[in-house]
């Protein structure tokens, strides 16, 4: 600070700097405040951060350095402010290394790349873009606006297409002119990767986005996994062969839709579509799907060559049927939730979500293990039918639940058995990735806390198994309990409490309906319970319809 006040150069900036700031503030609160009587004042105000960042920077101390360095981007990130209210189009990679830092947030305010505003009526925020190239993506937009605007003029349609080709042309050309120009900008932590993912996409990349777009691959995943759910459900009777294999082959055709519209995401965005809430859940339904054809199919990739092998797979139809009807359901979420919970857009990444290699190892590991939880819930709850309404048999020992009780009380403990596996793997793999980007292993942050619970849940219902503490019964209810403690897992940690260094795929709304959800699930394991101990008891007599 003796330095700062002996220094009369440095005292007169921050004088001039001051006064920049309160003509900034008088133009603000005019009644007749707009962007073209206040951006002079903005100029003026950034240019003398600049030269107060300059003189500050010279002395040898750190904090001063910060200080001047944050200066200068706050000075920037106001006068983009202008063009940009934080969701514009946005046309063009900028020249500015805020949005470029490796270690920025995304609450940062500078984006890497130009709103639609700037590019077109920015003035001296575009100072250092090559003013011919700009000159021409203005004059194309002018040219395409005045056609759409000519609403009388028999060529009208042509005019406007061809200049919105000459825009986009002119857009590309711009943007190649000042790729060297943005690789050469002077940034405190410098990360290729992330200049390569913001660069002007090149033209198979928009082909591909285009393409994306006009497949809607996602609205045809769930058309055909709700299809396929109807025909599995069928698959009863004289029906049994044809609609169980009409339903495997809609389960397949859903399954491939997803995956191709989520390598287009991949490829497009050069990240593993792993970054969002959306996209978590549209994997999650791609895994049940592919494990509930795997779980129904597996006697036919057996060692033997026996001949009941197919009837071996429409007895474990339910495996398939928990798939289609988790895999639709969870597209038909994604597909319809509103942009405040589930945003479908193809959108940026958090910093640390930009590795490609611990995005695939850890959080596809985690989904896969959502994926067999849910296929456990679905077998949950048709257990739980035949306990609530099924007809109990009775023999010298009493009544006995439904027979199919017991079947399904496998299934689901196949199921729970792949579950555990996967969240162990995956939490462990979680471990190593904090430590490679926070320096420790574990933090007890809300995610992780409730990563291990659901874990150790899971663990104590295959422990209580192993030891018979727990029967059919308690398989069905194990299936419930541990899918509603992953449910607040994943979606209670980043919508309801929305904190912690996990919080990427964090939005709003859906209490309600979640809530209630959950609320009629504990209602049904309640009134499946009552009616499973009073018959266990001999209170109740069964009903005459036989369900099983």
């Amino acid at each position: 600070m003796r330095r700062i006040k002996e220094n009369t150069e440095v005292r007169d900036a921050m004088i001039e700097n001051g006064k920049t700031l309160n003509n900034l503030r008088r133009k603000v609160q005019e009644q007749d405040f707009s962007r073209s009587n206040v951006e002079s004042a903005v100029v003026e105000f950034r240019r003398s951060c600049e030269k107060l960042a300059a003189l500050l920077s010279a002395p040898e101390d750190a904090r001063l350095r910060a200080l001047a360095a944050a200066l200068t981007r706050h000075a920037a990130e106001m006068h983009l402010a202008l063009f940009d209210n934080g969701d514009a189009l946005r046309l063009l990679p900028a020249l500015a290394s805020g949005g470029l830092e490796s270690n920025r947030l995304p609450s940062d305010d500078a984006p890497p790349w130009l709103s639609f505003q700037a590019l077109i009526h920015g003035g001296e925020l575009l100072e250092d873009y090559p003013p011919a190239e700009l000159e021409q993506v203005r004059k194309a937009y002018g040219d395409a606006a005045a056609a759409h605007q000519d609403r009388g003029a028999a060529d009208r349609t042509e005019r406007f297409s061809a200049a919105t080709r000459r825009f986009a042309e002119s857009l590309r050309r711009l943007a190649e002119r000042i790729e060297p120009a943005r690789r050469a900008l002077p940034l405190l932590e410098r990360d290729d990767s992330l200049l390569d993912a913001t660069a002007y996409p090149p033209q198979a990349k928009i082909d591909a986005e285009v393409f994306y777009n006009r497949l809607d691959s996602f609205l045809w995943a769930w058309i055909a996994g709700l299809a396929a759910a109807v025909c599995l459900a069928a698959a009863v009777g004289r029906l049994r062969g044809p609609a169980f294999w009409t339903g495997a082959a809609a389960m397949a055709v859903s399954l491939a839709f997803v995956l191709a519209g989520l390598g287009l995401r991949a490829y497009i965005t050069g990240l593993a579509p792993l970054t969002g809430m959306f996209e978590s859940v549209v994997v999650v339904a791609a895994f049940v799907f592919l494990m509930g054809l795997w779980l129904a199919l597996l006697p036919l990739f057996g060692l033997d060559d026996s001949p009941g092998r197919v009837e071996r797979v429409y007895q474990r139809r339910l495996f398939a049927l928990s798939g289609a009807v988790v895999g639709g359901l969870a597209m038909v979420l994604a597909y319809f939730a509103p942009t405040a919970v589930m945003r479908r857009e193809i959108g940026s990444a958090a910093p640390i979500l930009r590795d490609n290699f611990w995005l695939v190892v850890h959080v596809v590991t985690i989904m896969a293990g959502y994926a067999s939880a849910a296929i456990a819930l679905i077998l949950g709850n048709i257990s739980l039918g035949y306990y609530l309404f099924g007809r109990y048999p009775e023999d010298a020992g009493g009544r006995r639940p439904p027979a199919a009780c017991a079947a399904l009380a496998e299934f689901i403990y196949t199921a729970v058995k792949i579950t555990v596996l996967l969240l162990t793997a995956g939490t462990i793999l979680g471990a190593f990735w904090a430590d490679k980007s926070w320096g420790r292993f574990w933090g007890w942050d809300p995610k992780e806390v409730w990563a291990l619970i659901s874990l150790l849940v899971y663990l104590w219902f295959l422990h209580a198994r192993h030891i018979r503490w727990s029967g059919d019964f308690g398989m069905a209810a194990t299936a419930i309990l541990g899918a509603i403690v992953i449910l607040f897992n994943w979606y209670g940690v980043n919508f309801i409490l929305g904190t912690g260094l996990h919080a990427y795929a964090s939005g709003a709304g859906g209490q309600l309906p979640v809530t209630a959800a959950v609320a009629l699930q504990w209602l049904f394991l309640l009134a499946a319970a009552v009616r499973y101990l009073l018959n266990r008891n001999g209170g109740l007599p069964s009903p005459q319809a036989d369900v099983q």
